[in-house]
């Protein structure tokens, strides 16, 4: 199936997102249904496993949402799993180095463009469309990596010249903490915010499209402004958690 979430990024749309936490197909198609372009599987701070990634990207099957999954670490195996089971892009986290950053295009691509290796899978839908899945995998994959280190932020340039790379993803809390700033995600600190301009900046010169994570369709608006196109906003947790507490201090509020 082709990547239209990622045909649109870089025929210069916004692309409107949120994350997956909860390891859930239901709410992975509760979230699909709800119009997102991309919705990512949080490999990496969440119990999922690849089995029940495989039942969330067919739930999402049915819609145009594009299924995208952070793998817990820049490991070939992990990626390659990851997208037999039919994830369109991995977002990779921790990417420090141009040499980080060309293992992790690798990983994604096909001989000779990369390492990834062969199986009858559910991306070929067992075997069944694999010369059709080989010929267009390389170009429709999505390779996130994420930038989330003062480190990564240093050798911006070179990482973002590394070829292959769909977008720059910035980590803003991890960023914020390794910065000595643990606990900002919205309010952050002038040197974090310098940090991500330098990002912003290195990512228009090397026109790799940029992404982030917000928690308000407000912050997410100041965001694009700034020049961000891979938009991720709130998650399935979180709004499961906010619509409960909301909703029962209304009730609360209603009787008193």
């Amino acid at each position: 199936m082709a990547n239209r979430m990622k045909r649109a990024l870089h025929s210069g749309h916004v692309v409107y997102g949120s994350w997956l936490a909860t390891c859930s197909p239901i709410a992975a198609e509760i979230m699909a249904h709800a119009g997102h372009d991309f919705l990512m599987i949080d490999g990496e701070h969440s119990p999922v496993s690849y089995e029940t990634v495989l039942a969330m990207a067919q739930a999402m099957s049915a819609t145009p949402c594009t299924p995208l999954m952070r793998v817990s670490s820049n490991d070939p195996a992990k990626i390659k799993q990851a997208l037999d089971v039919g994830i369109q892009g991995v977002i990779v986290p921790m990417v420090n180095s141009a040499e980080e950053a060309r293992a992790a295009v690798a990983a994604c691509r096909y001989p000779r463009e990369g390492t990834r290796g062969f199986a009858s899978s559910r991306a070929s839908l067992w075997g069944a469309t694999m010369p059709e899945y080989v010929r267009s995998a390389n170009e429709d994959t999505c390779v996130i990596l994420q930038v989330e280190h003062p480190a990564a932020v240093e050798n911006i340039d070179e990482i973002l010249a590394v070829p292959g790379i769909d977008v720059a993803y910035v980590g803003v809390a991890d960023l914020a903490s390794f910065m000595g700033f643990t606990g900002q995600i919205s309010e952050l600190d002038a040197s974090v915010d310098a940090a991500i301009d330098c990002v912003v900046s290195a990512a228009g010169k090397a026109r790799v499209p940029l992404g982030i994570h917000c928690l308000s369709p407000e912050a997410a608006a100041r965001r694009i402004r700034q020049g961000f196109r891979f938009m991720a906003i709130g998650g399935d947790a979180r709004y499961i958690g906010g619509t409960a507490r909301q909703q029962l201090q209304e009730t609360k509020r209603l009787v008193r």
